[in-house]
């Protein structure tokens, strides 16, 4: 009796984390919205330390962005500037309105020095319609776009 208790609550408790490890957002509006990541370069170059000022205004690469179907927004950087000693870049997705914002944000360590980065990553399903996409980097709006799904 005690073994199959062991086991249930073992089988639970390992559901419960891999559901918690799930790449998801939860809404305000009890929306989900995925974000999945697609590619992720190594460093291309380092191309200056980040106490110059602006650190990353100048590098914000090339930005494309376009349906990929069944209600998913495949967002693609190139050349774009990130911390070089950063362990993720996670975009972290809501929508509310016909309004989706994603917040690109770079997490681990600090360091004095910028790279350039190939990264793409899809955020859905969404559905059918006309979106207003904002893009932010650490919070900070540096492109919007209109979509039609």
């Amino acid at each position: 009796m005690k073994k199959g208790f062991r086991e249930c609550l073992l089988v639970s408790y390992l559901s419960i984390l891999f559901l918690g490890c799930q790449e998801t957002e939860y809404l305000a509006n009890n929306s989900y919205i995925y974000t999945n990541a697609i590619k992720f370069s190594d460093c291309k170059s380092n191309i200056e330390t980040r106490s110059d000022n602006p650190p990353y205004g100048n590098y914000l690469g090339k930005t494309s962005y376009h349906s990929v179907g069944n209600g998913f927004i495949r967002i693609e950087h190139e050349n774009m500037a990130f911390c070089c000693a950063q362990d993720s870049i996670k975009p972290i997705a809501s929508v509310k309105d016909g309004i989706v914002v994603v917040n690109e944000i770079e997490f681990g360590p600090s360091a004095d020095c910028i790279c350039l980065y190939d990264w793409s990553y899809e955020i859905g399903p969404l559905p059918q319609g006309k979106f207003s996409v904002v893009l932010l980097r650490d919070g900070d709006e540096y492109l919007n776009f209109k979509v039609k799904l």
